[in-house]
């Protein structure tokens, strides 16, 4: 879109004698008294400023996202380690050692975590063109999401983990 200073100062700022910043190509040969000139990076930043604050809160609500995360991973992992405490102690009577059971519950983990951070990538891409501005969302998020999920599974697991090893497995001879 093109438009005059004249046209520009009457869309923006009811018609007042005000201009934020003029783009040029080239270098200008003297700048006006009262402007300044500044490169790209400087104008780009200034163009930016405003958003800091919504970039803010959008990266905090990222944060309490991937904590919401992995309180549901390691909730679903300390319930199947709840409902399999009879198996644990059966794996430990007939001898399994733990380092077996533990990865077996890491794996679930990374399993559900790795899925879940799959479908929400996917899920991204099938909504980004449906919001009311445009989305980018850069590859190396997309690279980044099941590293970050391999860890918020194995950190989210820790309590199922801690269940799992303290199982005594005399549990599996005694009733129910």
């Amino acid at each position: 879109m093109f438009l005059t200073t004249a046209g520009a100062q009457e869309l923006a700022f009811s018609g007042q004698p005000l201009a934020s910043s003029i783009g040029i190509r080239g270098t200008p040969a003297a700048v006006p008294d009262g402007f300044r000139a500044v490169d790209r990076g400087v104008a780009v930043d200034d163009l930016l400023r405003p958003l800091q604050s919504a970039y803010q809160a959008i990266t905090f609500i990222a944060v309490l996202l991937w904590v919401v995360a992995a309180l549901i991973v390691g909730s679903i992992i300390y319930l199947s380690a709840l409902e399999r405490t009879r198996d644990f102690a059966v794996f430990k009577a007939v001898g399994v050692t733990t380092r077996s059971v533990l990865a077996g519950l890491a794996l679930q983990a990374i399993l559900i975590a790795v899925v879940a951070a799959v479908l929400g990538g996917l899920l991204s891409l099938v909504l980004a063109p449906l919001f009311p501005m445009r989305v980018v969302v850069p590859m190396s998020a997309y690279l980044l999401l099941p590293v970050i999920a391999i860890a918020i599974g194995l950190l989210a697991s820790v309590a199922g983990l801690r269940r799992a090893v303290t199982v005594d497995p005399a549990l599996a001879f005694g009733g129910p």
